[in-house]
């Protein structure tokens, strides 16, 4: 098998400037044997002895300086092909920061945050690890690569070309400390969702506009619709403690008076400055809206579900917080699946009873894919942080007991609330109360 060098097939190169999306590198002067390798490289592509001969003699040294630096900022592609000139497999940049293996180990292995999958009808192997991905041509070459669970030797071609996309790699050498705290879907979820690591658009690319038409602003409301008391917040204003003292006495807290339970009036006062729909508007491609909260985009993607098992004048059941009407719809009534949530919220606060009031935090993940791609999910968990900050505050200033959950079962709310698992599922959870001290 040859291995053959070319410009990678997203970029051009036009008056001596590569250009890929809106990153570009001047080459400069170059000497007519340097000339006529770069051709060959903007063309199909040429092994090394065919660039060496088109640069010749006096310019080899300057060629493979040219070569490197090429390599090493993203602008190349390896393309492995058989005895009779077809692809087996691509090794293509992602981004252009790229550290090049400079030591090929004797064995190797499949690196445990490799990954294959299918993108537009080709196989494709990916790492969080690099800002590389390879192409694979030849239906076999994918059995080469499943071996590779085993360690084997890297004097093959195509196990040469893994080696350099991080893809293969020396037994153990994924087990230092650094590398040793990063999970696949971890790892994956960061380097995805950071601009370096992804290929495609990224962002505000407005993928979906013109394929589907932009989720409302303001979710359709559950009915029947229970309207909740509405706090006059100037008066709120008057009576809340300053910002310093509500920021230092912050605090999560997991005991809950049930024998003076939170009320009606409490939790509609929590929602209304927490979370309602101050107001709407349009920017030309979707609707948008306004709350307390920050929100990428004004998107606003998050909506809250109270589930209620002890609140004076609200029924215990699970229900969705209007926040444009300022009322709670109601989704489900008590029973098994509704149990479940509780306890799972209980078990993971560590409670000695179940909550009086668990908040779950649910995504329309429309609102934030139709704008913004590869950083979508990273942008609805950042929402999910500062959407819990408020509730503390809010909850703090009130004299509630609030506490944050970090994690939750996305499945039992789909399960309880009917809602589909990846339209609208749940991402965030919080508890509250009325706390023992507040008598």
């Amino acid at each position: 098998m040859t291995e053959l060098l070319r410009l990678r097939r997203d970029a051009s190169l036009a008056d001596g400037v590569l250009l890929e999306g809106h990153i570009q590198m001047r080459l400069g002067k170059l000497g007519p044997g340097l000339e006529q390798a770069v051709a060959l490289l903007v063309g199909d592509g040429a092994d090394e002895a065919a660039l060496a001969g088109a640069a010749g003699e006096p310019e080899l040294m300057a060629l493979q300086l040219l070569l490197r630096k090429l390599e090493t900022t993203g602008w190349l592609e390896r393309v492995l092909v058989d005895e009779n000139g077809e692809p087996v497999a691509t090794l293509s940049p992602v981004g252009h920061e790229l550290v090049p293996v400079l030591v090929r180990p004797p064995v190797v292995v499949l690196s445990r945050f490799a990954f294959l999958r299918i993108d537009g009808g080709e196989t494709v192997l990916e790492t969080p690890r690099a800002s590389l991905r390879v192409t694979i041509h030849d239906p076999e070459a994918v059995l080469r690569v499943v071996a590779l669970a085993q360690p084997a030797r890297s004097d093959d071609p195509l196990v040469r070309l893994l080696v350099r996309a991080g893809i293969a790699v020396a037994p153990g050498g994924e087990d230092g400390f650094a590398l040793a705290q990063w999970s696949f879907a971890d790892l994956l979820a960061h380097a995805r969702s950071r601009v370096g690591r992804n290929l495609g658009d990224y962002g505000g690319s407005y993928r979906f506009q013109g394929r589907f038409e932009p989720l409302a602003a303001v979710r359709e409301q559950f009915e029947p619709a229970t309207a909740l008391p509405a706090p006059d917040l100037a008066a709120v204003a008057d009576g809340d403690p300053p910002f310093t003292q509500v920021l230092e006495a912050r605090r999560s807290i997991r005991e809950h008076d049930d024998e003076a339970p939170m009320t009606a009036a409490q939790l509609g006062e929590f929602l209304y400055r927490v979370a309602r729909v101050r107001g709407r508007f349009h920017d030309d491609r979707q609707e948008l809206s306004t709350r307390p909260y920050p929100s990428g985009g004004a998107a606003y993607e998050l909506e809250l579900y109270p589930l209620v098992r002890l609140c004076a004048g609200v029924e215990p059941g699970l229900y969705h917080y209007d926040p444009e009407g300022h009322t709670l719809g109601l989704v489900a009534e008590p029973g098994p699946k509704t149990t479940l949530l509780l306890e799972y919220s209980r078990f993971t606060a560590q409670m000695e009873q179940p909550p009086q009031v668990v908040i779950l935090l649910a995504a329309r993940f429309g609102r934030v894919t139709w704008k913004y791609e590869s950083m979508a999910y990273a942008l609805v968990l950042k929402h999910v942080g500062v959407l819990y900050q408020t509730m503390y505050l809010v909850a703090t200033a009130m004299g509630l007991a609030p506490c944050s959950l970090g994690g939750g079962n996305s499945d039992a709310f789909a399960a309880a609330s009917g809602l589909d698992y990846y339209a609208e599922p749940a991402v965030g959870e919080f508890i509250l109360g009325a706390r023992l001290d507040a008598r």
